[in-house]
């Protein structure tokens, strides 16, 4: 501790001494009664403070099951939102797209609604890219192969439908 937290403190413990002088000068029944008023008080901030906490807490809670359920219900909601955002385009269509964005060039053969596609490339992330790209798109992968060829080249042919 420095002097002036010492002295702080020396002032603080004459200020005490004090209300004990001036307590012990009162009758015994205003000692009391100061007593009684003392300890009602501080039970009455003590079981305050407690309540509060407990109503911030319980109301915080709420709230964060609320935002959980609004959370699940958008993440249940966000492939009909994918699905129908914009204009519907023909399977083939968007296939060919998604190819050509990420550089691929895509053989596709079209029956009864379904979509066979053929398409190699060296890195299958560039594949998986393109795959994830038409997941996101409301393409459906009913069946898929992936086969390495001579040279380390990836083959992948696939099944693709739209529900």
């Amino acid at each position: 501790m420095n002097v002036n937290q010492m002295g702080f403190v020396t002032k603080i413990n004459q200020h005490i001494d004090q209300v004990q002088v001036m307590f012990g000068r009162l009758p015994k029944r205003d000692q009391l009664a100061l007593l009684i008023l003392g300890a009602f008080l501080t039970a009455f901030i003590i079981g305050g403070g407690g309540y509060w906490l407990h109503h911030k807490a319980k109301t915080a809670q709420v709230n964060s099951d609320q935002q959980r359920q609004l959370l699940l219900w958008m993440r249940g909601q966000a492939p009909h939102l994918q699905a129908s955002a914009g204009p519907a385009q023909p399977l083939a269509t968007i296939v060919q797209e998604a190819a050509a964005q990420q550089g691929l060039t895509v053989s596709q053969t079209e029956t009864e609604g379904r979509v066979m596609v053929t398409t190699s490339h060296q890195s299958f992330a560039v594949l998986g890219t393109w795959l994830t790209r038409l997941a996101q798109s409301g393409i459906q992968i009913d069946q898929l192969d992936i086969e390495q060829q001579v040279g380390g080249i990836l083959q992948l042919q696939a099944t693709l439908t739209k529900p």
